[in-house]
């Protein structure tokens, strides 16, 4: 996959997932959540830029090994970073209920999805 082509397909799914996230913040449980849903978007949409950048770069490497251990990475250092941000958002912002987690899930699962399928198509060019 060239860099223009992703660029597109990231700008289609970012477009869409921004006018879901939209819309899901306009109903009144989800208006409280709307700046660590729209962060969460941001991380999630840089994620995939940089999943994108160095799987390209593994998928040209010498060594046959190296795309599955970026892969690899990429799946560990997401999931890690995930914890992360909803450990800390629960004990910072102190949030009185759990309906922070919704978008913070749709978005991951929207993310995990495009990335598994631009990173299948990187690793078909090998």
């Amino acid at each position: 996959m060239n860099q223009s082509r992703f660029l597109l397909y990231l700008g289609a799914v970012s477009a869409c997932t921004a006018i879901g996230l939209f819309l899901l913040n306009r109903l009144p449980g989800f208006q409280v959540h709307a700046f660590f849903a729209w962060g969460t978007f941001a991380f999630f949409t840089l994620f995939t830029l940089l999943a994108f950048w160095y799987g390209r770069m593994a998928s040209r490497s010498a060594n046959k090994h190296q795309f599955t251990n970026a892969f690899m990475g990429l799946t560990m250092a997401k999931m890690l970073f995930s914890l992360m941000i909803i450990v800390g958002y629960f004990f910072l912002a102190k949030p009185t209920d759990k309906l922070f987690i919704v978008p913070f899930f749709g978005i991951y699962l929207i993310y995990t999805v495009f990335e598994t399928a631009l990173l299948m198509k990187l690793g078909r060019t090998r």
